[in-house]
């Protein structure tokens, strides 16, 4: 399988979506809201912690297959920021057809 395939027909999508509903879209703003505090910070950095360990678990799946994945910090680099301000800023919808190109940007 290819490592395209294998990123977006998997997880992927739903966790990258996930960033889209309201309850999402909410998180992000509010997270961004407070980023001026020390909390804040603090909420951010679990956030995409979060995310990067959801990620992760997709990446090693693909790397028992014997892929060679990006690491957790390039997907969120490259797929999660430019979502993240996609999302935020109202710039269009997020598609799954949106994600897909991310991902295939990133591989």
């Amino acid at each position: 399988m290819c490592k395209r395939c294998s990123m977006s027909g998997s997880a992927a999508p739903t966790i990258v979506l996930s960033s889209s509903t309201m309850n999402g879209l909410a998180v992000l703003r509010l997270a961004v809201a407070l980023s001026g505090s020390r909390q804040g910070l603090q909420e951010r950095d679990h956030l995409l912690a979060e995310r990067a360990r959801q990620f992760q678990v997709v990446l090693d799946r693909a790397r028992d297959r014997g892929e060679h994945p990006p690491d957790a910090l390039g997907v969120v680099d490259h797929i999660l920021a430019p979502m993240y301000i996609r999302v935020l800023s109202g710039a269009g919808s997020l598609t799954p057809d949106c994600v897909d190109g991310l991902v295939d940007r990133l591989l």
